[in-house]
């Protein structure tokens, strides 16, 4: 061997222990993926931020802990609806009509004595204790609830697996009236906790990260199971973190992980909330070519996880994109139209198409709408001549009434909601004008999430939004 190939081998073989070497410390230096779920490392426990920030006798951890490594995440479901579950303006306008028609039912804490309790000289922890004991203590009596509490010093010790169960309220037709858990879905922390007043940590913030990753299973009859032990589920293999366990579950990739609050039959026994069932039925979950909910609502992107870790192609989205996100919308539907004059009359014929839904196009509980209104234009703008159509689902009570109130529905009074992949062809007939004007078509789609002239006692309407429009020059 010639005196340069000798040298070059030896500094390649001094390359590959240097890799080696660090490949090695880099894998000692990581807690392992998967971790026996009858154990779980002590030091995970110790650390002195988890410790600082486990402020509450909640089960879960605080928001505040996840976004100081998640913080893209954190930022993502913050603007999301996820996060506005409890506090959105319409689900608070019906669960007030829900709380009136339930006035006086024992299963409901009336709220005066906690709000009059005697605070001086308390700092906001001790208060928000206090309230709280006295809250879960009067629903335990009231309502023989067993409430599920350990302390902050327990933690280390407690390792076991829940599932949701009743929560605040076990639903039915019973002391004359019809009980639904509003707050399990719109505040699952709270429900779960038997915090019926939401002094809780987290709880307010409706559906908020350690709930969903503290899932691993979902179950027909008691809704989802929770594991605590400090272990994070989520939908990555190999993934690790110096914080926290880490424990891959496929639930994460699949559509059932969503259909314990988008799926809903009522205790007279409708599906008021039928979207999984929609989406099951569908083109969508075709085997060969299966798209999941997460896949459309939680869009992949190459990104980081978390502060420090490592570069993926496909990091979900925490935006949960809805009915909600203007941007996410604008994707959903399209609309275009041919035209046709025949002497002094004009024929359209206006395709609407639920373009990326995988599920009906309005779903949801009957108040959302779809709305195509067509129009002839003139020169100064002017509108000639209208015509519309409305696509959504009408519940209706007992009696044939259409209602919103989950509580009452028993029936579809008409269901106009476009299928996943549905063009639905409108066609309309006017007569023209007899101008030399400059003529124009326009079609527009606009989605509505509360119906106009809706009778739900507020003052709070949400203004419509156009998803899509087409537009054609007549003459």
């Amino acid at each position: 061997m010639t005196k340069p190939n000798r040298k070059r081998t030896v500094w390649m073989s001094i390359m590959i222990l240097i890799i080696l070497v660090l490949g090695v410390s880099n894998l000692m230096a990581r807690p392992a993926t998967r971790i026996d779920p009858l154990y779980v490392d002590a030091e995970l426990w110790m650390n002195e931020t988890l410790r600082m920030n486990v402020s509450n006798e909640s089960y879960f951890q605080p928001n505040s802990l996840c976004s100081s490594c998640h913080m893209e995440f954190f930022a993502e479901w913050s603007a999301s609806y996820h996060s506005e579950a409890w506090r959105d303006k319409i689900f608070q306008a019906m669960y007030n009509e829900y709380q009136r028609y339930m006035m006086g039912s024992e299963y409901y804490v009336q709220q005066d004595d906690i709000l009059a309790m005697d605070t001086t000289g308390m700092d906001s922890r001790e208060i928000r204790r206090l309230r709280w004991e006295l809250s879960h203590n009067r629903q335990a009596e009231l309502a023989d609830l067993t409430v599920p509490v350990f302390r902050v010093e327990d933690r280390e010790a407690q390792i076991s697996t829940m599932v949701h169960g009743d929560g605040l309220m076990r639903e039915g037709i019973y002391d004359g009236k019809i009980h639904v858990n509003c707050i399990r879905c719109h505040a699952p922390g709270a429900d779960f906790m038997r915090d019926e007043n939401l002094f809780l940590e987290n709880n307010i913030d409706g559906v908020f990260c350690d709930y969903c990753h503290t899932i691993i299973d979902f179950t027909e009859t008691e809704g989802y199971v929770l594991f605590w032990g400090g272990i994070k589920q989520g939908p990555r293999f190999f993934a690790t973190t110096s914080s926290h366990a880490i424990e891959y579950n496929r639930l994460y990739e699949d559509s059932v992980m969503c259909k314990g609050c988008h799926q809903y039959e009522n205790p007279l026994g409708f599906n008021v909330y039928n979207t999984y069932n929609e989406w099951f039925a569908s083109e969508y979950n075709n085997p060969a070519t299966r798209v999941h909910c997460q896949q459309c609502h939680m869009v992949p992107a190459p990104g980081r996880a978390s502060l420090r870790g490592d570069w993926r192609p496909d990091v979900h989205s925490h935006a949960i994109g809805g009915g909600h996100d203007y941007s996410f919308m604008l994707e959903s539907a399209s609309v275009d139209f041919t035209s046709d004059v025949q002497g002094n009359e004009l024929y359209l014929d206006v395709n609407v198409t639920n373009a990326n839904a995988g599920h009906n196009y309005p779903t949801s509980n009957g108040m959302r709408q779809l709305v195509l209104i067509v129009r002839l234009k003139g020169s100064e703008n002017e509108t000639l001549w209208e015509g519309s159509r409305v696509y959504e689902r009408v519940l209706g009570d007992e009696n044939g009434n259409p209602t919103f109130e989950v509580y009452r529905a028993t029936q579809v009074l008409s269901d106009t909601s476009l299928l996943p992949g549905e063009v639905r062809t409108e066609s309309f007939v006017t007569t023209m004008p007899d101008t030399d004007d400059t003529l124009y078509v326009t079609a527009q789609l606009f989605y509505r999430l509360t119906p106009e002239g809706n009778n739900i006692q507020t003052e709070y309407q949400q203004e419509p939004f156009r998803v899509d429009f087409a537009t054609e020059f007549i003459q």
